[in-house]
């Protein structure tokens, strides 16, 4: 009984090493990344959904019998899993390439990949306080 509990607590970690197979992620840094980078307590909690895979997607809604298809809501083309929905989706890329632009007119060359963005939320605090620097340049300019 006690072993199923411990393997159903990390079943999430599990499902992150499948995608990202022998890279080694820091999960200290990352559960701390977003107290000290996010102080709105509604994108602390998307993170930690988000961390733990429970965002209730399509296909996860589908399986549930709580959706009609397990099809994307926005391009209704693919299975909307969480790598679809925040990294694959055709709608979602617009979003990732103005963000990259923007951090380029900002001096800041980001390399943008599902593997990077998640193995790199461990950004050193230098980098954390460049972008909040610059962040409050731009938001306060």
């Amino acid at each position: 009984m006690y072993s199923n509990k411990i393997r159903k607590k990390h079943a999430w970690k599990k499902k992150w090493q499948v995608l990202f197979g022998e890279h080694e992620l820091n999960w200290k840094h990352i559960f701390t990344m977003p107290y000290k980078a996010i102080i709105e307590s509604t994108l602390s909690n998307f993170q930690y959904k988000y961390i733990h895979r429970i965002i209730a997607t399509n296909k996860y809604l589908f399986k549930c019998k709580l959706s009609n298809s397990h099809l994307c809501d926005f391009c209704s083309e693919n299975i909307e899993t969480i790598e679809h929905l925040f990294w694959e989706c055709k709608h979602i890329q617009p979003i990732w390439n103005q963000l990259v632009s923007f951090l380029e007119q900002q001096q800041l060359n980001v390399k943008l990949s599902l593997l990077n963005i998640e193995k790199e939320i461990a950004l050193s605090n230098d980098t954390l306080q460049i972008c909040e620097q610059k962040w409050n340049r731009i938001k306060f300019s």
